[in-house]
């Protein structure tokens, strides 16, 4: 899930750094830059976040941002990865890593990565006998070469090398890691195209290509003109979470004057992962009430006969979720359009979030819950949608800053929630995992008598989200203690999303006592397209 770009032209150094800051949700524990100056390779590494760089430049260049795999954060790791004339970024996992790097014993390794091995395998290739071939320079780099590369590594991989020998940029494509090449006065690739706008080419599987300043070369490609303008978002508030969360009630009162067409399907095949899949868990509670046979599934998880699958995912990127869309035929619920998932879906349904920066979701999640309650509504359950932004204003975070207090002190938080709030109860362990490093557990209120209860002592708190029936007094009887919020009372399409936004509260309240980054929080990337 890392986010490699590159390219060729004026000004592409400054390019390059500038989408590299905006895809620093893709993985923020490195970065690093190559580029070509007078017919040498200049590398730049650095540790954390991407800042300016002073070095002086030429007119092509590589980056990455790095979310590790292989190998622990360190200079060395961080990419590019480089051997004389060449230097390569990379994102995803070479799967067959170990085996294939058995098969290149002469070649001197400097990293801990599986992407030296794309180097690597390169060398191998060239001709038996050439003295190039011990670390030396590689002579004619070739797309052939690059293609056999490709067919040799197993799992997602999309990769850019850089050749001060032919200055050029090599780059292929494998499996579901996307990568696409843009058109213009500077040509340049990019892994996400969330903020482009123009004539984009998306790499297929398989396919292998280069450029330079002029011109590049890639077979059998189609150009679809994308229109990513709309204003960059403003932070109004501290942090981009905080800056998210409060923009929910508008634009869910914006979404629901937006029109909406829905398909009709007997039974609906929901997937997602993190906060999409408990979208997908809401989701299938309200189709389930307006009688819609729906089920939720983490995508790994499908059964074989899902031949038809409903697919939420906010980057539109997610690996899982597209491994999962193979062979079946897909409906996305997304927060960009122009994405791999939107790519391969017969039926796309936006959610209208706008981009989203903070790592920790929070209007993707609402907008994403809204498409279902308005999919119920179309199939006859009852509810007024326009009270939800309403009520979600209405939420004291006073009051739940008071809980946090509370909470902060625990290690350890078990929460219950009943009907539409058990999905709530599941969000809401996982972003006080996200955020506050706290290890919690969500969980339908009466299963807590069917063993967890077993955990209950003084170190423990059990959080309630509404009302949890005979669980609190079972928790108390035990010596242990509960909490709740005071929230007023809602109907079961209404409920999910004012506590949806009481728990987003709860764990930024959480996070900001335990000091932690907010919108970065520890090991955890936005867009996760490694599987």
């Amino acid at each position: 899930m890392c986010g490699i770009i590159g390219g060729a032209g004026p000004g592409i150094v400054e390019l390059v750094l500038g989408r590299l800051s905006e895809m620093q949700y893709r993985g923020y524990d490195s970065w690093g830059i190559a580029t070509v100056k007078n017919g040498v390779l200049v590398t730049e590494k650095y540790i954390g976040a991407i800042s300016k760089t002073s070095k002086d430049h030429g007119e092509m260049c590589i980056g990455h941002t790095r979310w590790a795999t292989h190998g622990m954060v360190s200079l060395n790791n961080t990419h590019p990865i480089t051997c004389e004339n060449i230097a390569v970024v990379h994102n995803g996992i070479i799967e067959n890593h170990g085996e294939l790097k058995a098969l290149c014993p002469d070649f001197t390794w400097t990293s801990d990565t599986d992407t030296e091995l794309i180097i690597a395998l390169v060398r191998q290739m060239l001709p038996a006998g050439d003295a190039s071939a011990k670390n030396q320079e590689v002579p004619h780099l070739t797309i052939d070469t690059l293609e056999e590369v490709l067919m040799k590594i197993k799992g997602d991989s999309a990769f850019l090398m850089l050749d001060t020998l032919q200055e050029k940029i090599f780059f292929g494509r494998k499996g579901a890691t996307p990568l696409f090449l843009v058109l213009g006065d500077t040509l340049y690739l990019t892994s996400d195209i969330s903020s482009v706008s123009g004539h984009v080419i998306t790499i297929k599987d398989g396919q292998c290509g280069s450029l330079d300043a002029h011109r590049f070369e890639l077979d059998n490609f189609d150009i679809v003109e994308v229109n990513n303008s709309q204003a960059a978002p403003s932070k109004t508030h501290e942090t981009w979470f905080e800056t998210e969360f409060r923009a929910q009630p508008a634009l869910i009162e914006e979404a629901l004057t937006e029109g909406v067409s829905l398909p009709s399907l007997e039974n609906i095949y929901l997937t997602g992962c993190g906060s999409a899949y408990i979208a997908c868990m809401v989701g299938q509670y309200f189709l389930n009430k307006a009688g819609i046979a729906a089920f939720a599934y983490h995508p790994s998880q499908l059964p074989d006969f899902a031949t038809t699958i409903v697919a939420v995912s906010q980057s539109g990127e997610t690996a899982d979720v597209l491994r999962a869309m193979q062979g079946r035929k897909t409906i996305g619920i997304l927060n960009n359009t122009h994405s791999s998932i939107a790519q391969r879906s017969y039926w796309v349904i936006p959610i209208h979030a706008g981009k989203e920066i903070s790592v920790a979701s929070t209007k993707s999640t609402a907008c994403q819950m809204l498409v279902f309650a308005r999919w119920a509504l179309l199939a006859g359950l009852q509810s007024d949608l326009v009270e939800i932004p309403r009520a979600m204003r209405r939420v004291d975070l006073a009051k739940i800053d008071l809980v946090a207090d509370s909470l902060a002190e625990y290690k350890h938080i078990l929460v219950i929630g009943n009907g539409s709030l058990y999905p709530i109860a599941l969000e809401c362990a996982l972003k006080v995992k996200e955020l506050a490093y706290i290890h919690a557990e969500g969980m339908q209120a009466s299963e807590l008598k069917h063993g967890p209860l077993a955990l209950v002592q003084s170190k423990v708190a059990v959080l309630c989200l509404g009302d949890c029936g005979s669980a609190p007094m079972e928790v108390q009887a035990r010596g242990g203690l509960t909490f709740s919020f005071d929230m007023p009372e809602y109907n079961e399409v209404v409920a999910p999303f004012v506590y949806l936004a009481a728990v987003q509260w709860l764990a930024y309240r959480l996070c900001k006592l335990k000091g932690n980054n907010v919108d970065m929080p520890r090991n955890l990337a936005k867009s996760v397209t490694v599987s």
